[in-house]
């Protein structure tokens, strides 16, 4: 068994770390510490950053997340001027930016949180607040930059009088103060918001907004890898009722026998040239869990080991790639730097 305890205690030492951060203490390889980091990820006991250091991602403790500040000046300089400028402004309104500050912001997800919010019924506006500013805070200072240009209306100036004059407002224009001053059911519902002036509803609204807003983007990206999980994996694999009986499988399962690998949840498409099961590999420490995919191809591309990475980190496993065949540069090159501390890739 690991013993994940020592692992927080480092980690709990060193502040975020990369995998080569503690081979000297575990004296253990890059990968399975990158295993072992991928389920303490799924038990919830460390953290994950966007950023990467060297190709890998940072790990930390959750009470260490202010501390990814440290590794801010690794940022590219457009990057990093993006994030001099949040962090100074704590809230930064999307459609005031230049398009370049603008996709700076997501790039730097580990210290840009997204917000949408309501301007009005109609409007929706999208803001970017500092990691570690609360929502209190962040819903205070857009009441500052929206709530005087966006609400103030004569009907507002209207509300302010006492509720003797709120008949008042009712035969001219204003279409959506209307709707806020009929119900009465709705001011019985929530009396405290109704009884203030019309400002602090349309802002509590936005404050409903903020949670459900802010995993917004994420989900899409989420969604998108699921999209693509979909279409490389269910229309074309099936679950055999017993170990595929093609040459590739014969090929590879010599390698797992001398390497005493075992498989479980074996699938294969149809022609048997592309199979994925789950990997016990044996180590000093105990057997590592990775997501195994089995190809024979002539010529490995780097959109081959994207979509192999991707249902790995669907699965949240470390990938095990065996290649029947030859890589191509590009796929080379994302071996020995980008999945150099993610995926191991063999020839067979």
């Amino acid at each position: 068994m690991v013993d994940q305890a020592k692992f927080l205690q480092l980690i709990k030492t060193k502040g975020p770390v990369v995998p080569v951060d503690l081979t000297k203490e575990t004296g253990m390889n890059t990968i399975f510490i990158g295993a072992i980091f991928s389920d303490m990820i799924s038990k919830g006991l460390l953290q994950i950053s966007n950023m990467k250091m060297g190709g890998s991602p940072l790990y930390y403790l959750k009470e260490h997340t202010y501390r990814l500040q440290d590794f801010a000046k690794f940022l590219n300089e457009k990057d990093k001027r993006t994030y001099d400028l949040l962090k100074e402004k704590k809230v930064l309104r999307d459609i005031d930016q230049t398009p370049l500050v603008r996709v700076s912001l997501t790039n730097i997800k580990d210290f840009a949180v997204p917000l949408r919010v309501n301007i009005s019924e109609q409007q929706q506006e999208l803001f970017w607040k500092w990691y570690l500013l609360s929502t209190e805070d962040a819903e205070r200072i857009i009441r500052s930059m929206v709530g005087k240009p966006k609400l103030e209306s004569p009907q507002q100036q209207q509300t302010e009088l006492p509720k003797a004059p709120q008949s008042q407002p009712e035969p001219p224009q204003p279409v959506p103060e209307q709707k806020q001053s009929l119900p009465p059911p709705s001011a019985t519902t929530p009396p405290s918001p109704k009884s203030q002036p019309s400002p602090k509803p349309v802002v509590q609204e936005t404050l409903a907004l903020l949670e459900p807003k802010i995993e917004e983007k994420p989900t899409e990206k989420k969604q998108e890898k699921r999209e693509l999980d979909t279409k490389t994996e269910t229309p074309s694999f099936i679950i055999p009722k017993q170990e595929p009986d093609s040459k590739l499988y014969k090929q590879a399962k010599k390698f797992f026998d001398h390497k005493e690998i075992i498989l479980e949840n074996i699938q294969a498409n149809k022609k048997g040239n592309d199979i994925e099961a789950i990997a016990q590999v044996p180590s000093a420490v105990g057997h590592l869990i990775f997501y195994c995919r089995i190809l024979q191809k002539t010529r490995v591309s780097d959109a081959d080991l994207n979509a192999s990475y991707i249902r790995a980190q669907h699965k949240k496993l470390p990938a095990l790639l065996l290649v029947d065949g030859e890589l191509s540069k590009k796929a080379k090159d994302m071996v020995e730097n980008e999945f150099k501390h993610s995926m191991v890739v063999r020839l067979i």
